[in-house]
């Protein structure tokens, strides 16, 4: 029971760019699940945003959509903004 209520202060931030298509998707996907609540959406914010992102994060998770990029300019910016590992 104890840890169902901690399971109950995660809220999983999704941030990045997309297209507005596949942003309507994916907030339709969030509500269908009654996910709501837990998952926020914060698409194609300002450049000047990201700092604070990544400070704000407990922790981060690079999703990569290219083979090509193993480790990203995304892990070296959240680690520069006080990420943990």
């Amino acid at each position: 029971m104890e840890s169902q209520k901690e399971l109950g202060k995660i809220i999983l931030l999704i941030a990045g760019g997309g297209q507005s298509s596949d942003v309507t998707l994916l907030e339709s996907m969030v509500n269908q699940m009654g996910l709501k609540k837990r998952i926020l959406l914060f698409p194609n914010f300002a450049p000047e945003v990201k700092q604070k992102l990544y400070q704000a994060s407990d922790f981060y998770l690079s999703i990569i959509d290219n083979f090509q990029e193993t480790f990203g300019l995304t892990v070296l910016e959240a680690m520069a903004s006080g990420c943990r590992w």
